[in-house]
């Protein structure tokens, strides 16, 4: 604010935090002790203890002050290579490290016997899955430009464990569709696009200057059962993944391609929304994520469930 270097606006910085640790600790006494308890002071006289308002302190400014001194560790690390101390930043540092510390005290989830979620790349972590063994490969892979070998690759891993009667059921952007058909194409038969209807508003493709509000759902493999072209999501999801789909489309989508005890796979798990959906509809899962924060909130999730 005065003009200062980044060099003395840290040092400031980091002594307001430690300043502040300190006045966290001391509202954390109070509220303990309870706000307008009587203190002895001098001789017989009792005072009361101040308020928050007293104190001009709000109740949002005191929770932050005593995050902060019950995270300082971590706090201080971050002070040491931070490269911007403020407040408001040391507070979402002690809330990051409080998370942490929380999940790592938490038991291990379980999940249910069904359900086998690995952590990794599907090429790896799911090479041991025994050919002609699943049912449905149910999976929405990165849509990006960067990622398009990955859809060869996952028509191979679905032409080795798919059984004869089996489908990949495969949601897909239309930016870079006809490549990805043609990658798909190569080592399996076309079946048919469901189109997967989205309820809000619609998702702008700048690029090409298109509002959408549906996006094809490739359908791979044998013909034996007969299909619908249609599944609805009635809400954006993104709460579990940034990518992620609701809950309410997968099922519908789900329905349409898989029967009770079917086994279902996704190599790109992301936050375990076709686990979930997959479970609930009596059927087995395995599948893959590789991110590790995102598989382990995902193992969370599903374990609640």
């Amino acid at each position: 604010a005065h003009g200062y270097g980044v060099e003395a606006q840290n040092f400031a910085g980091a002594i307001c935090g430690r300043a502040n640790a300190g006045r966290g600790r001391l509202l954390a006494e109070m509220a303990a002790a309870g706000e307008r308890a009587e203190v002895p002071a001098i001789g017989t006289k009792r005072v009361p203890m101040p308020t928050l308002a007293d104190l001009k302190t709000t109740k949002r400014e005191s929770a932050a002050a005593q995050l902060i001194a019950a995270e300082l560790p971590a706090v201080e690390a971050w002070m040491a290579a931070a490269r911007q101390i403020t407040d408001g930043r040391a507070a979402r540092v002690a809330r990051d490290a409080k998370a942490k510390r929380e999940r790592a005290e938490k038991p291990a989830p379980t999940l249910p016997p069904t359900c086998d979620l690995r952590l990794g790349d599907f090429r790896k972590v799911l090479a041991d899955l025994p050919a002609s063994s699943i049912d449905v490969i149910l999976t929405d892979p990165p849509y990006p430009a960067e990622f398009l070998s990955l859809w060869s690759d996952l028509a191979l891993f679905a032409r080795r464990v798919l059984k004869p009667s089996g489908l990949l059921v495969a949601m897909s952007g239309q930016m870079h569709l006809p490549e990805v058909m043609a990658r798909l194409g190569e080592h399996l038969p076309y079946r048919w696009t469901i189109a997967y209807l989205m309820s809000g508003a619609a998702n702008v493709v700048h690029a090409r200057r298109v509002s959408t509000m549906w996006k094809p759902v490739l359908v791979y493999g044998a013909t034996d059962r007969r299909l619908y072209d249609v599944a609805r999501s009635d809400a954006a999801d993104k709460a579990h993944h940034g990518w992620g789909q609701s809950e309410t489309g997968m099922t519908d989508l789900l329905r349409l391609v898989a029967d009770l005890g079917s086994v279902i796979c996704d190599p790109f798990a992301g936050g375990g929304t076709t686990a979930i959906v997959a479970l609930s509809a009596g059927c087995s899962f395995v599948g893959a994520e590789l991110d590790a924060e995102t598989y382990d909130k995902a193992i969370h999730r599903i374990s609640q469930t």
